[in-house]
């Protein structure tokens, strides 16, 4: 008799679409809802340094697996985790609103941006260099600045003849603005909380 050959060890398998929470402090109704719709979303600290956003999102983009990107004033509802998955547009975003600001034809949504928004492993194989030419770009901040990457990561794609493809509905932005107060639009809308 012939003893049995057992089966290798498998790696434990990743899901097809990873979450990723960049985070230096997670807005309370954002958690709850990751909590409820993205359980098992990956919280990545990003406060380190003005540039550590930058180098995250070159990590993921370098590591090639299709990511959903969620930051942490973003509160997504049921379905989306699921629904990016399995949507095969290459670059997806969802919108929100952000206060004080309409594009020129008064859509006061953000369409291009990276508060909830997926890249495909199939972009990342087709323009492995996106996220180091949108790195290098200054737009008035030092390059790799955090608060320049949409504007750095959209142009590029679309020079690149790339085109996002926009969800609806939009989920719900809890960025608080100086001036404008909380971007939701709820006046007593709760501070961000550290940790994730």
């Amino acid at each position: 008799m012939r003893p049995r050959k057992s089966a290798p060890a498998s790696k434990p398998r990743r899901p097809a679409l990873r979450v990723v929470v960049p985070y230096t402090a997670i807005h309370p109704l954002a958690e709850i809802a990751l909590s409820r719709y993205a359980p098992k979303a990956e919280r990545i600290f990003v406060g380190q340094t003005d540039h550590s956003y930058s180098e995250l999102l070159t990590r993921l983009w370098a590591e090639g697996e299709s990511v959903l990107i969620i930051e942490h004033d973003i509160q997504i509802r049921r379905g989306l985790v699921s629904e990016a998955a399995r949507c095969k547009s290459l670059w997806c975003t969802w919108p929100y609103a952000s206060a004080g600001w309409t594009d020129p034809l008064g859509n006061p949504l953000i369409y291009e941006s990276l508060g909830c928004v997926k890249f495909s492993a199939e972009l990342m194989r087709a323009e492995p260099d996106v996220l180091s030419v949108a790195s290098a770009m200054s737009q008035g901040l030092p390059a790799g600045d955090w608060r320049r990457m949409d504007a750095s990561i959209a142009p590029t794609l679309k020079q690149r003849g790339y085109e996002v493809h926009r969800h609806e509905p939009p989920v719900i932005h809890h960025h608080r603005y100086p001036s404008e107060g909380c971007a939701c639009g709820n006046p007593d809308c709760g501070e961000l909380t550290q940790g994730g």
